[in-house]
């Protein structure tokens, strides 16, 4: 769960999901998710951390990558980015995700 208790949802072939729910009686939860360059980010997501940033990180089979809200309250605007081989992360599959305390990611 987010800072702004949101839930955030790590899958293993559909990304990362954020569930949220519509305050009406009777409204359905609402999974959304993210799209880079046009495409649905479809990855293993291994784990999940929101850093002292309020940015959300998650590993998995393609490295890391991350989401930072933009300024509507539903994460619509929110910016997502990565880190790969192509950064220098060495080409395996992560499976967890800590943060130091001087917020360096581990």
């Amino acid at each position: 769960e987010s800072r702004d208790g949101r839930l955030f949802v790590g899958t293993e072939h559909a990304g990362l999901r954020m569930i949220s729910t519509d305050a009406r009686p009777g409204a359905s939860a609402v999974a959304r998710r993210w799209y880079e360059n046009g495409a649905a980010m479809n990855d293993r997501v291994a784990a999940i951390l929101q850093d002292r940033d309020g940015v959300i990180w998650w590993v998995g089979m393609e490295g890391a990558r991350w989401l930072r809200k933009g300024v509507r309250d539903d994460w619509a605007d929110a910016v997502t980015g990565r880190l790969g081989a192509a950064e220098g992360l060495p080409p395996h599959v992560f499976d967890t995700l800590g943060e130091s305390p001087t917020g360096d990611l581990w």
